[in-house]
């Protein structure tokens, strides 16, 4: 049995014979931003620890992690699958395996043993766009058509790397 969670940013299914989870857990995906370093090359990083710390989550599908996932992950006390310098997956469970699929840079895989010893697969993914419409005031005046132009290279990786992860 395949099961589907997913998010924008991160696409995961579970095999299982038993098509209910026993395990309660609780996901993040986050593009931190250059590293978490636009406050500060200190700062920056200590706060995406906070942030996470106070979330609870116990799996992270991180985005441009840029070296700091590895000081993340080692403060968190969480196991750690960077691909390339871009993506990453953190894991309060343990990652049994590395199913990474499509490009280094846009997307890492994982099999992670959740508590109820059902294996979860877990993907971090950046998706890229082609014109900016995520900065304040960039949307104004740009048609529904303009808009889904500027998301088209994301759907096409996207679907890409759904044919992959099968």
């Amino acid at each position: 049995m395949i099961r589907y969670i997913s998010f924008l940013l991160f696409i995961g299914f579970a095999w299982g014979e038993d098509p209910t989870l026993e395990s309660d857990f609780s996901v993040m995906t986050w593009n931190i931003w250059h590293g978490g370093r636009e406050d500060g090359e200190k700062v920056g990083p200590q706060r995406v620890i906070r942030v996470i710390k106070n979330s609870r989550a116990d799996i992270i599908a991180m985005q441009e992690t840029y070296g700091s996932g590895e000081l993340i992950s080692e403060a968190l006390g969480f196991n750690f699958l960077p691909r390339g310098t871009n993506v990453s997956i953190m894991s309060r469970f343990p990652i049994l395996e590395d199913i990474s699929v499509y490009h280094e840079f846009k997307c890492v895989g994982a099999i992670i043993e959740l508590p109820d010893k059902t294996p979860l697969a877990f993907y971090s993914i950046w998706l890229p766009y082609d014109t900016e419409i995520w900065e304040v005031g960039t949307r104004e005046g740009k048609s529904k058509e303009e808009l889904l132009a500027a998301c088209a290279s994301s759907a096409s990786d996207l679907e890409q790397i759904l044919t992959l992860a099968k």
